[in-house]
């Protein structure tokens, strides 16, 4: 088989490279997106003043842990930080403690 026939066998049996690509783009727009409109949940949001934020709820009744509702960084982190100073009642400004939960957080979205 030539490098030109291997090609045409993948995209038949996986997929156009394009399109798979197209298609991971939009789920992780839509994602970003649920994450986003679960920030006013949140009863906390920790937040550097640059780069990280983090939404957590925490309701006794739900769970004995905080739950990580939504996080980001840059821009994504820039809209939670928006959308936390309307809505979520405790917004903390810290700097070593966020990029420390950002990582090692599970998100439930």
């Amino acid at each position: 088989m030539t490098k030109q026939e291997v090609k045409e066998e993948l995209k038949q049996s996986q997929g156009d490279p394009i399109i798979k690509a197209r298609l991971r783009s939009i789920a992780r727009d839509r994602a970003r997106r649920r994450m986003i409109s679960s920030v006013p949940r949140a009863t906390l949001v920790i937040a550097n003043p640059t780069h990280f934020a983090v939404a957590l709820r925490y309701v006794k009744e739900e769970g004995d842990a905080p739950v990580v509702v939504a996080k980001g960084q840059d821009l994504v982190a820039l809209k939670i930080r928006e959308l936390a100073e309307k809505t979520v009642f405790q917004f903390l400004r810290t700097r070593p403690s966020h990029a420390q939960c950002l990582r090692k957080s599970r998100s439930i979205v």
